[in-house]
């Protein structure tokens, strides 16, 4: 058929679908409304498969015969249209956002403290590769994203985005969609470096000092942020351990909180002393908390 005919056989507002030359057709399902198909044959089988963006005329008959042509060659050295389609249609992991969610879902159920890389990613990581092409990411992109975190000054968290983005990629690698891990040959020493315990401890008085400053600049420091500083150093515990806790853990009349199991560092339970004046805070808190678990 040539492009006359074509037009012919639209106006005609005839339903089906015509040859028009070496596998191609034009099909008109809904009447004045037409576009391009191939028809080819996989294992005896004959499929037809419409054009990509092949409505006509915004396809012309030279464009949906070249395109055609493309697709017949794919055919000959055995690769199916149809099911190519298919496979990219449900394939969802696009970008580095794509395959951290995708990540994401096991790794929150086998991690401890899953909203750690979950910051990470989303602090660290996802402004500077989130959008691009997971085949697009190369260890120059990588040691960028760990540079920035180190030269802010913050060495341990160098590091851990370091790591995590090993894991992303690993999970990238495993599941084929890119051949290398641009993060693989990265180490410590190219982040954060080497981490070391902290000596340094405040001093009584440095602890005078600032809570003298914080007691004097209330409204602006909170009274809330006031009691979390004065329990962190009055119990000695994790700034996570504090924040997480919730009433039914603590027994003010028998004066102990009891931190449960999942909830601490060592997976041990621990039953922590209260002290009267940490109790009177415990006590204000319940009432700042206007009923809150």
């Amino acid at each position: 058929m040539n492009d006359k005919q074509i037009k012919a056989f639209i106006r005609s507002k005839e339903v089906g679908r015509k040859a028009v030359s070496d596998g191609l057709y034009i099909r008109v399902q809904t009447a004045g409304i037409a576009s391009w198909e191939i028809r080819y044959s996989v294992n005896g089988k004959r499929r037809f498969m419409t054009l990509e963006g092949g409505q006509y005329p915004h396809m012309s008959l030279a464009d949906a015969r070249a395109a055609a042509a493309i697709a017949r060659q794919s055919i000959i050295k055995g690769s199916d249209p149809l099911a190519e389609r298919a496979k990219l249609s449900e394939e969802k992991i696009h970008t580095v956002d794509d395959l951290f969610d995708d990540w994401f879902v096991d790794a929150k159920k086998q991690l401890k403290h899953s909203e750690i890389p979950l910051r990470i990613y989303t602090k660290e990581v996802k402004p500077y590769i989130g959008r691009l092409q997971i085949k697009d990411v190369t260890p120059l992109d990588i040691r960028n994203i760990i540079q920035k975190v180190a030269h802010s000054n913050r060495p341990c968290i160098a590091n851990d985005t370091l790591l995590h983005c090993k894991k992303l990629f690993a999970h990238a690698c495993k599941l084929g969609l890119k051949d290398g891990n641009p993060a693989s040959h990265f180490k410590p020493a190219d982040a954060g470096g080497a981490e070391k315990s902290r000596e340094r401890a405040l001093s009584v008085k440095e602890l005078e000092f600032f809570f003298d400053v914080a007691r004097k600049n209330i409204s602006s420091f909170g009274r809330d942020n006031y009691l979390a500083a004065a329990l962190l150093v009055s119990l000695g515990i994790r700034k996570g351990e504090l924040f997480k806790l919730t009433w039914r853990e603590v027994n003010l009349n028998l004066k102990i909180w009891k931190l449960p199991q999942p909830r601490t560092k060592s997976s041990v339970a621990i039953s922590i002393p209260l002290p009267d004046t940490v109790v009177s805070w415990f006590e204000e808190l319940k009432i700042r908390g206007c009923g809150s678990e």
